[in-house]
Parts: C-alpha cells; sequence; structure tokens
C-alpha cells in the first residue's frame, strides 16, 4: 500500500508539473501568436507605405522630367502640369483655399483651361481627399439644369459616384 501510495503521489505531481508545463507553454504561444500578428500588421503597413512614396517618387520624377523638357524649350504641347499644380494620374489638378462661390470658382477654372474636379474612380476620389483634408472645397457637379451632371458633361447616375 505505501508503494502505491508513493507511486501515486509521485504521479499526481507529474501530473501537475506537466499541467503547469502545458500552461506556461500554451501563455508563450498566446504571446508568441500576438507578436507575430502584430510584426505582421507591422509589416503590411510599412509595405503600403512604401508603395506610397514609390509611388510619389514616380510622380516626382515624371513631373521633373516634365519641368525639364519645358526648360528646355522642346514642348510643343503640354508635357506637364502647370506651377503648383498637382499631377495624378496624368491630369493636373489646383486645390484652392480661396474660398469663391461654387459658380466663382467654376469660372476661374474655365479661364485657366480647365474645370472643377470631375472624379471618375475611388483611386481619384481619395487622391482629392488627401490634398484637401478636412477644408470644404467645391466638386465640379451641378444640378443648374435639373439632373446632377458634371462639369465636362458626364451623367451623375451613370458615372462614378
Amino acid at each position: 500500500r505505501e508503494t502505491f501510495s508513493n507511486f501515486t503521489a509521485s504521479t499526481e505531481a507529474q501530473v501537475k508539473g506537466l499541467s503547469t508545463q502545458g500552461g506556461n507553454v500554451g501563455r508563450k504561444m498566446k504571446s508568441l501568436e500576438s507578436q507575430l500578428e502584430k510584426q505582421q500588421k507591422d509589416l503590411s503597413e510599412d509595405h503600403s507605405s512604401l508603395l506610397l512614396h514609390v509611388k510619389q517618387f514616380v510622380s516626382d520624377l515624371r513631373s521633373l522630367s516634365c519641368q525639364m523638357a519645358a526648360l528646355q524649350g522642346n514642348g510643343s504641347e503640354r508635357a506637364c502640369c502647370p506651377v503648383n499644380w498637382v499631377e495624378h494620374e496624368r491630369s493636373c489638378y489646383w486645390f484652392s483655399r480661396s474660398g469663391k462661390a461654387w459658380a466663382d470658382a467654376d469660372n476661374y477654372c474655365r479661364l485657366e483651361d480647365a474645370h472643377l474636379v470631375v472624379v471618375t474612380s475611388w483611386e481619384e476620389q481619395k487622391f482629392v481627399q488627401h490634398h484637401i483634408g478636412p477644408v470644404n472645397t467645391w466638386m465640379g457637379l451641378h444640378d443648374q439644369n435639373g439632373p446632377w451632371k458634371w462639369v465636362d458633361g458626364t451623367d451623375y447616375e451613370t458615372g462614378f459616384k
């Protein structure tokens, strides 16, 4: 009986030790999983940030190349955006902070041989929102003659929303 009692006590101690070790391993595993998830998230954010920087560098390079061509005088056609305008996807944008009324802003754009922005994609909308921030600004959308239309004539109902 004493041998059996010692065996039982020894086995119980081993089970308790293994249970403690198992708990420690489980906690360590959860900690490592959490660290891995955080590192994956950080890496994904870094990757996205790098892609944005590369895209901006390409845009800046294109803009500088256009400006250089214009300075060299061989630009019979408009090779780049005017000074202080921003190029995006081969279009030029100027972000005004003047606070003009819609009609005045529309007229000013026409005088510059341009028009208020006509958003045609989610990418373009994000680009515009990034540049205007929390400031209220006009878009080229109006309902002067009935249904909503973009200033370039595009029908709002069939276009990007």
